[in-house]
């Protein structure tokens, strides 16, 4: 409950840069996708599920909430080319998230404390002038993983970390966890000139295919 509400916000941060990309169809065969992984995975059940939206940008980028919140763009999307390679990236971001590392990039020891204290309550805090270093906590925590999440990206472990999850989640929704190797190379010629987006937050593809290599 407590990471729903903090990843409930981290979207709503999001939300405030792009716009959602209004496709109905794609948007239930990506939520499909995402359900086949998931209930096949150790963790099938969250506070209030797991939800794909896709973003309305050319930008290869995308980002996954301790809320079940995933958050894919068009230009990402438009790399794939087969469903497994759909599933490699919605994997890679269900990996994030059930390895819990948004909540991991908290920093501040108030933010942690005011996650241990909202338990759920995040909207009573904001009615509550009592609770004024409670909800200033809470925006720091949301600060914090935005932070990361936008600006510096995970650390190269965490990466590797979610890369490999997600070879054994594909696996075990029957899916070819090879398609994460074609995603990849995909993503190298995509990247090319590019300074935002993946480029930005993510290892180079060649060291995320070399860190995979004996996985397969």
């Amino acid at each position: 409950e407590q990471e729903y509400y903090i990843g409930r916000a981290v979207a709503g941060t999001i939300l405030e840069k792009y716009n959602v990309y209004n496709s109905a169809k794609m948007q239930k065969y990506l939520n499909e996708i995402c359900s086949t992984i998931v209930i096949n995975s150790d963790k099938p059940v969250l506070y209030k599920g797991y939800y794909v939206a896709i973003l309305d940008t050319d930008e290869v980028n995308a980002f996954a909430t301790s809320g079940g919140h995933i958050l894919v763009s068009r230009g990402l999307l438009q790399c794939a080319k087969s469903e497994d390679a759909l599933a490699a990236v919605l994997s890679h971001e269900i990996a994030h998230i059930q390895l819990q590392h948004s909540i991991k990039a908290i920093k501040s020891s108030r933010a942690t404390s005011a996650i241990l204290q909202t338990a759920g309550t995040a909207v009573t805090l904001y009615n509550n002038a009592n609770d004024k270093d409670i909800l200033s906590g809470f925006d720091d925590s949301i600060s914090d993983i935005i932070s990361t999440m936008v600006e510096s990206g995970y650390s190269k472990q965490q990466e590797f970390d979610a890369d490999s999850k997600a070879l054994s989640l594909m696996a075990q929704a029957g899916y070819n966890p090879n398609a994460m190797k074609s995603m990849l190379d995909l993503l190298k010629e995509k990247e090319k000139g590019q300074t935002s987006g993946f480029s930005k937050t993510h290892p180079s593809p060649e060291s995320r295919e070399k860190n995979l290599q004996d996985q397969y």
